[in-house]
């Protein structure tokens, strides 16, 4: 139960942060690139896992989404604040 409540909201903040990004357009260019691109679909590719793996009950998924959680905590979401602190944005 708890994987479901913070899997549901790790995916309530990446789609209120994809319309940060989209919203207005502009902001893409400054820093949504970095969130991205740095290392590509990352953020929106581990919640679909995330999801698979709780539907198979794979333990094997499962780890392969805390590792690419750790991509999205260490790499993805500092760099995009970095970004937007530096394009005058709000991290």
């Amino acid at each position: 139960m708890a994987f479901a409540a913070v899997l549901s909201l790790d995916i309530m903040l990446l789609v209120n942060l994809t319309f940060h990004i989209f919203l207005p357009v502009t902001n893409f260019t400054k820093f949504g690139w970095v969130f991205f691109f740095v290392y590509f679909l990352v953020p929106y590719i581990s919640p679909i896992l995330a999801i698979t793996s709780a539907i198979q009950g794979s333990h094997h998924l499962l780890k392969q989404v805390g590792n690419l959680n750790s991509l999205v905590i260490m790499v993805n979401v500092p760099l995009t604040a970095i970004v937007a602190t530096y394009m005058d944005d709000d991290p």
